[in-house]
């Protein structure tokens, strides 16, 4: 292989695309020829600056090579340190409808800083607040509870990088539940159920819906474990449903 892609700039430690023959693509899975593609973004005011080399070094892969004309790519980038990065994605090459990005969005920087100021003030712009604001958001701030710790841990795990939004809400009970947003006509919302049989996980439920609360349908449930915030789909459909066997080891339901 050779690489294309180079470091534009000291605040990304690492961005670059491999340009592989088009027999070893064939073999690859989207999943894995995904991963090839990462960047790294070390705080708020290099922003627009990773924006201008992202839409750079898009441009140059689509440019350089017609094989994302029918496949999809994915570039990663990297926000925070330790227990607090979290990893984004931007879609190019062959876009679905679910994306919500104009095919030829990369080639306009600004468009791209925007996705990632969204992005970064929903995650990580408390991660280099000043250590005054730090100090002062620790005495004012209620701490988060296990329940929407583990749904940020799902959220970054299985939606994030699906576009779906992330809204924090109560029902009338008190209980938590995530406003994911609507793609394709339909309503998402994923609800915390309880904690999981063994007492090691929170369980959680993804919902459509087309608007009716009467017409809501389970698409899956999801368990997060609290030790390790390792994330396992169930595959359940109905509650009648036994769910996957690691499911079932991970949860002891």
């Amino acid at each position: 292989f050779h690489c294309f892609g180079v470091i534009f700039s000291p605040f990304c430690k690492r961005l670059c695309i491999r340009s592989l023959s088009s027999g070893y693509f064939d073999k690859l899975s989207l999943c894995s020829l995904s991963y090839l593609i990462f960047a790294r973004l070390d705080g708020e005011e290099d922003i627009a600056a990773l924006a201008e080399d992202i839409s750079r070094l898009i441009c140059l892969v689509m440019d350089e090579t017609d094989f994302f004309a029918e496949q999809r790519g994915i570039l990663y980038f990297l926000c925070g340190e330790g227990d607090n990065q979290t990893k984004k994605a931007l879609p190019f090459g062959k876009l679905s409808k679910g994306d919500g990005l104009l095919d030829n969005y990369y080639r306009d920087a600004a468009q791209i800083e925007k996705i990632i100021r969204e992005w970064y003030g929903i995650h990580t712009k408390k991660l280099y607040q000043s250590g005054n604001q730090q100090r002062k958001d620790a005495d004012t701030k209620p701490q988060k509870s296990d329940v929407e710790e583990a749904a940020e841990v799902l959220y970054d795990a299985v939606f994030a990088e699906e576009g779906y939004s992330y809204k924090l809400c109560f029902n009338a009970k008190g209980n938590l539940y995530i406003d994911l947003g609507t793609k394709e006509g339909y309503q998402y919302l994923l609800v915390y159920d309880r904690i999981s049989r063994n007492g090691s996980c929170k369980l959680f439920v993804l919902y459509r819906s087309s608007g009716d609360s009467s017409n809501d349908v389970i698409v899956d449930m999801y368990a997060v474990e609290q030790e390790t915030k390792k994330v396992i789909a169930s595959g359940k459909r109905r509650w009648s449903d036994v769910g996957t066997k690691e499911y079932r080891k991970l949860t002891g339901e």
